[in-house]
């Protein structure tokens, strides 16, 4: 038994899970982070982040899918507007800023969206120090060569 946590192995109900939930959220939001909010609580920090997490999706995901709907919306109607002038209007200065507007609502969408966030990174310390007689030092060799060879001899950083 866990002097400090309790009995770990110990079922807890859904009551008890969500007067957790519920203690550890309000805590957060009150400005106490994760280990406080263990000590506090008497949970494990594991059980204390595995219930903020839970609130976090709970409180903050509906919210965040409901502003980037009405942030959808309110963006289709301005490209609507911004398409309509940038076909219609006899002055090209108009034009162009119609155009400038329908990428700016084109860049606003990507960013909320993610799509432009990148989809993998490759980190390689070629600073540190290995030997290569060891299995790790060769599988590290091995792996630098590789990055290499893909970003054409450059850093990783760097491509």
């Amino acid at each position: 038994m866990n002097a400090r946590h309790g009995n770990s192995s110990r079922k807890r109900t859904d009551a008890t899970k969500a007067e957790e939930l519920k203690r550890c959220w309000d805590m957060r939001v009150a400005g106490y982070n994760e280990r406080e909010i263990a000590e506090a609580t008497g949970l494990s920090p594991a059980t204390t982040h595995r219930r903020l997490a839970e609130a976090f999706e709970a409180t903050v995901s509906p919210a965040r899918d409901e502003i980037r709907a009405w942030e959808d919306a309110r963006l289709d109607r301005v490209l609507r507007v911004a398409t309509e002038i940038a076909e219609t209007a006899a002055d090209p200065e108009v034009q162009l800023k119609a155009v400038a507007q329908v990428v700016k609502v084109s860049e606003r969408r990507t960013q909320m969206h993610g799509v432009n966030a990148p989809t993998s990174s490759l980190v390689v310390n070629t600073d540190m120090p290995f030997d290569p007689a060891t299995e790790y030092g060769r599988a590290y060799a091995e792996e630098l060569a590789a990055a290499r060879a893909e970003y054409g001899g450059r850093d990783a950083a760097t491509a």
